[in-house]
Parts: C-alpha cells; structure tokens; sequence
C-alpha cells in the first residue's frame, strides 16, 4: 500500500525477534551504514519464513508473480519478501 515514485533509493532491513521491517529510504550515496531516518520514504513489513537449504551469498532478487512482482531477500536460512506492483 505504498506508493514509490521512480527513482534512487537505499535499502534497509530492521529484523527483530516481532517481525522484519524493508525501509526505503529517499537518502543515496552514502557509505556504509550511515543512515538517517528522517529520509524514510516507507516501513513495510516483510513476510519471513525458513529456507529449506541455506544460501552462503546474501541475494536480491525480483520475481514476477500475477501483475506484480515478489521482493526476495535471502541470506542463509532466512527469506523475507514483501509483494509489490508496478503503476
């Protein structure tokens, strides 16, 4: 449900033992892990579940799923994804 109009962003992930937050922040450029939290476009919460194998490479990845897409973050024994559409 929320809107993220075309451009550059930064990518973050709040995981605590309550659920995994995505965090679209409107900030770029930065290094490292210098985030500022009054940049943050959005919050959105991630659904997470158990890989059935682990993956040794921390992966993005978009798959196609109806008229959207799937946001896939996997990083060894944990997938968090959230569902998205294009406008």
């Amino acid at each position: 449900g929320v809107a993220v109009p075309k451009g550059s962003y930064s990518i973050y992930t709040l995981p605590s033992a309550k659920g995994w937050k995505l965090i679209i922040n409107k900030q770029t450029g930065q290094w490292g892990t210098d985030y500022n939290k009054s940049q943050d476009l959005a919050r959105i919460d991630l659904e997470v579940k158990p890989l059935g194998s682990p993956v040794e490479q921390f992966t993005i990845a978009l798959d196609k799923a109806g008229s959207g897409g799937i946001l896939k973050l996997e990083w060894e024994n944990t997938s968090a994804s959230a569902s998205l559409t294009a406008k």
